[in-house]
């Protein structure tokens, strides 16, 4: 391939890559007696089938492992209110846990996001009222653990469609991470430790 053709085919790929949607990433790591999570991504708004009126937001989190159900709560004082948006499931979904519903306190920062199964391919994304394709992004913890939960660590992927003239597509991603074992955090500390001793003498 030409130089110029190389160069045609790297501006082709980076405009298809920033057509590409990101996706929802939602990050879970049990630390101690509490789950600490992050939010980041955003959703094609087209990828919607049906919206709700808006809902008053409830007064804590929840999670149904084996339904695929999780509510995460925002910042109180900027999400009183959020809307269900209507998706269909590209394939079926994947429960990230047994346990049945249960609900959680603790303290949430940023956007609210939430998403649950109704049943067969129909599924809903928890979202502020108008959202419209905007970065989607807040942090917090919930109080409990991974065994209190119900969650089993793992990468979960919920796929989602639209089909019609033009095909929508896109995902969320949940990662319930490993909870980092005793023994493999002191031998990282120690380590940490040796390493920086070893460049002090060096100096």
């Amino acid at each position: 391939m030409t130089k110029p053709g190389c160069l045609a085919f790297l501006i082709a790929l980076c405009a298809l890559s920033e057509q590409a949607p990101a996706g929802l990433i939602l990050n879970l790591q049990e630390s101690g007696s509490v789950i600490n999570y992050t939010i980041s991504g955003e959703l094609n708004p087209n990828i919607f089938t049906s919206t709700s009126s808006p809902i008053t937001v409830p007064g804590s989190g929840s999670v149904d492992a084996s339904s695929s159900e999780f509510f995460l709560l925002g910042d109180p004082s900027q999400n009183t209110q959020y809307t269900e948006y209507g998706v269909n499931l590209f394939g079926s979904y994947i429960p990230f846990g047994t346990s049945g519903l249960q609900t959680t306190t603790g303290v949430s920062n940023g956007d609210l996001l939430g998403f649950q199964s109704t049943g067969g391919s129909d599924y809903k994304v928890l979202l502020a009222p108008g959202y419209n394709g905007e970065v989607v992004s807040g942090s917090g913890y919930w109080d409990g653990t991974y065994d209190s939960l119900g969650l089993t660590t793992g990468n979960y992927l919920i796929s989602i469609e639209k089909t019609g003239p033009i095909i929508y597509v896109d995902s969320i991603a949940i990662n319930v991470q490993e909870v980092p074992e005793p023994t493999s955090m002191a031998i990282f500390s120690l380590s940490t430790l040796l390493l920086l001793g070893r460049r002090k003498r060096r100096r």
